[in-house]
C-alpha cells in the first residue's frame, strides 16, 4: 500500500482518479495491496501515519486514527473517523464512483457562491474602513 507524506500527499492527489487514504498508526501498516484494490482498479490506496505526519491529519481536522478520506478528481467525497471495513469501503468506492461529478462541482461552486454573499451581508462594516468615533 502507499505510504503518503506531506510532501507527495498533494501530487497524489492530482494524480489519481479516486484516491483513497486511510489514516492509521503505523502498528497496522502493510505493505501488501488493498484488499479492495482487484475490485477498484481505479482507486489508489493510500495510508498517512498521522503521527510521522500531524500537518496532513490536521489539514483534515483528524484528531485521532482511525479515519478514512476519500478523493475523487481532487474533491474531497468522503472523511469520517474510525474503522471502516473493506465491505463498508466497498460501498462508499461504488458510490463515489457512481456519482456525477459535474452535478457536485455545480453545487460547490453555488455554495461557494450563496457564502460569499452571505459574508458580504454579514459584515457590510468591512466595506466602509474604520470605526469612526
Amino acid at each position: 500500500m502507499l505510504e503518503l507524506t506531506q510532501s507527495d500527499f498533494h501530487s497524489r492527489v492530482e494524480a489519481s482518479v479516486v484516491l483513497a487514504v486511510e489514516f492509521a498508526h503505523p502498528s497496522s501498516h502493510s505493505a501488501d495491496p488493498h484488499p479492495l484494490a482487484a475490485r477498484f482498479p481505479d482507486v489508489t490506496f493510500a495510508r498517512v501515519d498521522p503521527v510521522a505526519e500531524p500537518g496532513l491529519a490536521g489539514m483534515f481536522g483528524i484528531a485521532a486514527a482511525p479515519a478514512l478520506l476519500i478523493f475523487r478528481e481532487g474533491i474531497v467525497l468522503y472523511l469520517e473517523p474510525g474503522e471502516h471495513s473493506a465491505e463498508r469501503m466497498a460501498e462508499l468506492l461504488a458510490r463515489i464512483s457512481a456519482l456525477d461529478l459535474g452535478k457536485v462541482r455545480d453545487a460547490i461552486t453555488k455554495e461557494r457562491a450563496e457564502t460569499s454573499v452571505h459574508m458580504r451581508r454579514m459584515c457590510p462594516a468591512a466595506r466602509r474602513g474604520p470605526f469612526q468615533q
